[in-house]
């Protein structure tokens, strides 16, 4: 019973990141699910509740977003899902949980040096899919490649997200079945992610309360320090 209420508080916290910042769901939420309830079953309760609380604001923000890059990277998706799952599959767990504090902390370090690809060449679009692809399957973190890669684009702020939350929802979709498939989610599990809906209700709400309380400069600097936060948790529990 703790397990699931910690698992409920942590993927609700991720939440209100996500809505309140418009990034960072898989990276906050998944290290600290590694260290609550082990590497395997954070991914797969991050990719689970990464899908539901990508339907709405998929769905909120579909006449935005950019088609033709959407399924240039969906195209690049399809390849990389099946890397990640061997991955996931073959890995031990101490590993996978030091492998995901390590890439939380990667991305936490590019998130805050600004760095973004300025390349708009749909092979690029391919390339930062198949990335995503494998760390959908591999460690739930799928943002890092396409944030960069959108971010360099200096998209409008609606075509940003709408383009972000359509291809992470159908990845996401896609990365279920795949689970699904291989006989991933016992029952527990779901049973789990059940109890977390209301958690990722109440923590999208209060995220985007929160958008007006502090500047975007601000809140942004704080979603780095907890993700830092989290990485290195993950990364000195893998550890020790």
């Amino acid at each position: 019973m703790l397990t699931t209420l910690l698992a409920v508080l942590v993927l609700g916290f991720a939440a209100a990141v996500q809505m309140a910042s418009g990034f960072g769901f898989a990276l906050m939420a998944v290290p600290m699910l590694a260290v609550v309830v082990g590497a395997h079953d954070a991914v797969l309760l991050a990719v689970l509740a990464g899908a539901v609380f990508c339907a709405y604001q998929a769905i909120e923000g579909r006449g935005h977003r950019d088609g033709w890059v959407v399924a240039r990277l969906l195209a690049g998706a399809a390849a990389g899902l099946p890397v990640g799952y061997l991955v996931f599959r073959r890995i031990d767990a101490d590993l996978l949980t030091l492998l995901i504090g390590v890439l939380v902390l990667v991305a936490t370090a590019a998130l805050a040096k600004g760095l973004m690809f300025s390349s708009r060449s749909p092979a690029a679009d391919l390339v930062a899919g198949a990335c995503a692809g494998v760390l959908t399957t591999s460690t739930a973190t799928n943002g890092p490649p396409v944030v960069l890669l959108l971010s360099g684009r200096r998209l409008p702020q609606q075509e940003f997200r709408a383009t972000l939350t359509a291809v992470f929802l159908v990845v996401d979709v896609a990365a279920v079945a795949m689970f699904a498939a291989g006989g991933e989610l016992d029952r527990s599990l779901l049973e789990v992610a059940y109890w977390c809906l209301p958690g990722l209700l109440a923590g999208g709400y209060a995220g985007w309360r929160a958008r007006a309380l502090l500047s975007p400069e601000r809140f942004q600097t704080l979603v780095l320090a907890l993700l830092a936060l989290a990485g290195g948790t993950a990364v000195l529990a893998a550890l020790t």
